[in-house]
């Protein structure tokens, strides 16, 4: 089984990331700290992805709670409350 790209989803790729790393490499202050930037820059990710249909939809939602956790944005505890609507609990 051969995988080949076409260069257009090459530049979908690259602008993918190239997005992220922007974020990233915003600079924090007292509003804007690095877990949000994390939190922005995955998601906005993620939503990039979706948008230039460069995974299935159903990795997509599956690669955005994950990429969160990994990042520290959240833990999976959380989100599984959160998922089951017992968000006012934490």
């Amino acid at each position: 089984m051969t995988a080949s790209f076409k260069k257009s989803d090459l530049i979908k790729w690259a602008i993918t990331f190239l997005v992220a790393i922007v974020i990233l490499l915003l600079p924090v202050n007292e509003s804007f700290d690095a877990q949000i930037r994390a939190f922005l820059a995955v998601t906005v990710f993620a939503i990039i992805i979706y948008a230039f249909e460069l995974l299935p939809t159903l990795l997509v939602g599956l690669l955005l709670p994950t990429l969160w956790v990994v990042s520290g944005c959240a833990t999976w505890a959380k989100l599984y409350l959160a998922g089951m609507g017992i968000y006012w609990f934490f």
